[in-house]
């Protein structure tokens, strides 16, 4: 909680407490439209009260066993139409349509091969841009046109390394857009189409770590916050300055601090998915 001392609040499955979230792994996290924040675990998907750390298992009526106490990975909800885009940990992809309690199942495996022959691999995350839903997974990044059922794989309109697989995108709302590919990070201006590539600081972190990007975010003040390892955290800021915080003191110990996802709220609240 960046507003309130820079608070670090765990977030635990408790067994005997059925408020409590959902699963002993969070995968990830999503505030809605309607501010509702979701998080996506190993016991299924939980609706999180924040201000009272309440959470209440997302039912899905007779659907999918696997969505209503599955491994959900990915969440993210299409403004569009108010759907929501579920990853779950056997390589699904499902759209669910809450209003309706239906979902529709996309096989990634039928996706078209990206120039270099690959398909997609291991969903990481999604995003929505235009009429366009991004995937971005473990062997680069694929997109879905609206109303179609095949994904067909990015390839950046700028001129980048052959062997750069974009694994996030995200943009500002100026001109702006960063992709990275875990070790590289790029800036690219759209109005003049200028790249900067931007180099990690530091060659290892403290605890031998060599810094990485993951999981991109903008806050409000422009700021850009990256997973940068494990246990730690990234912050790059308008001047192009890193910084970086250590979140756990040895997350190695009991994989504590692998973080699976980040996202800030609406509020200011950096969140993470991390080993319960």
């Amino acid at each position: 909680d960046r507003k309130h001392g820079d608070r670090i609040i765990p977030l635990k499955h408790d067994p005997s407490d059925a408020l409590s979230i959902a699963g002993d792994f969070m995968w990830d996290a999503y505030q809605d439209a309607d501010g509702t924040i979701w998080c996506g675990t190993t016991g299924g998907l939980s609706r999180c009260n924040p201000s009272k750390s309440l959470f209440r298992l997302y039912q899905f009526g007779d659907l999918d066993p696997a969505l209503r106490q599955g491994h959900i990975t990915v969440i993210r909800e299409d403004e569009r139409d108010k759907s929501w885009w579920i990853g779950l940990i056997d390589g699904k992809l499902v759209h669910y349509f809450p209003q309706s309690n239906k979902l529709e199942k996309l096989d990634l495996q039928k996706s078209v091969r990206d120039p270099q022959g690959h398909l997609p691999g291991g969903l990481i995350s999604i995003r929505l841009y235009g009429d366009s839903v991004f995937f971005f997974t473990t062997k680069g990044t694929w997109f879905l046109l609206q109303g179609q059922k095949i994904l067909f794989p990015y390839v950046p309109p700028v001129k980048l390394d052959k062997d750069f697989r974009v694994q996030d995108i995200i943009s500002n709302n100026d001109s702006v857009t960063y992709l990275c590919n875990y070790y590289s990070l790029i800036r690219w201006n759209r109005k003049t189409g200028k790249i900067i590539r931007i180099k990690p600081p530091l060659d290892t972190l403290e605890n031998g770590q060599k810094p990485v990007f993951g999981f991109l975010n903008l806050a409000n003040d422009g700021k850009l916050w990256f997973v940068a390892g494990f246990g730690w955290i990234g912050c790059l800021d308008v001047h192009d300055h890193i910084s970086y915080i250590k979140m756990q003191d040895d997350p190695k110990l009991d994989y504590n601090g692998y973080y699976s996802s980040m996202f800030i709220d609406r509020s200011g609240k950096i969140w993470l998915g991390n080993n319960g």
